[in-house]
């Protein structure tokens, strides 16, 4: 079953921090008055014919079953609303949420007008120079993680600030479709590796030392290769 769903705690919880009021109007109809702690009013009333019958306890539980009702209705409108925003969101940046996403691009935008196009774009490109700069750092065995994060924060701005520029946020969003199924098509598919019948494929060479991967599981090796001994120089004296 899915999570995708509003739930009767959700609904009880809503109506328990709500200021809610009730008045009797005729003798004989009961109109309740329920606001949200966002500060939405519902309203909702109840009455009967004869005065006699009437019971304000009867009309306050008829009423808030009424509220609750629409609550019902307008918590699956916003759910709703966040299920569709979050399967189209164009061009989204990982970890932001949508205020701290619509702030970023707001940001972007006055950037661009505020220091040009050429001039964004040439910082753009330094700073996919100074994040490569980090990971080169990384591989040569530099503890640089803060610095690493700090500049795919930088490129990830200018990146938004790029596909402002170019317009092409859904090309962008169609070719990271087509990156990621051409990514998990070259995937190993074999789960356990344990389990795999390896084909090992030379990946690179250090020194003496060589390093494969196998096209099937994704698996590393690397082999060390003994150096041959250099011939020794024949000394002997032939006579």
């Amino acid at each position: 079953m899915s999570d995708i769903k509003i739930t009767k705690e959700r609904i009880d919880a809503l109506l328990s921090e709500a200021d809610i009021r009730t008045l009797t109007l005729f003798g004989k109809c009961t109109v309740v008055t329920a606001k949200l702690k966002n500060g939405f009013v519902l309203t909702a009333d109840s009455a009967c014919v004869d005065p006699a019958n009437y019971d304000k306890r009867t009309g306050e539980r008829i009423c808030l079953e009424h509220i609750a009702n629409k609550l019902w209705e307008l918590e699956g409108y916003r759910l709703q609303w966040d299920v569709f925003n979050k399967a189209n969101r164009k061009g989204t940046a990982p970890g932001l949420d949508d205020e701290t996403l619509d702030e970023m691009r707001t940001l972007c935008s006055r950037a661009l007008r505020a220091w040009g196009a050429e001039m964004q774009s040439v910082v753009a490109a330094e700073e996919l120079s100074e994040l490569q700069k980090e990971l080169c750092k990384s591989m040569r065995g530099e503890n640089n993680t803060d610095a690493i994060a700090e500049e795919i924060a930088d490129v990830q701005i200018m990146l938004e600030q790029m596909m402002l520029l170019h317009d092409c946020r859904d090309a962008v969003d169609e070719w990271r479709r087509r990156k990621l199924e051409r990514l998990e098509q070259r995937l190993p598919k074999t789960a356990d590796r344990s389990q795999c019948n390896h084909a090992w494929v030379l990946e690179r060479t250090d020194g003496s030392t060589r390093y494969y991967y196998c096209e099937k599981c994704g698996a590393h090796h690397k082999q060390v290769v003994p150096q041959q001994a250099a011939p020794q120089k024949d000394d002997t004296e032939w006579k």
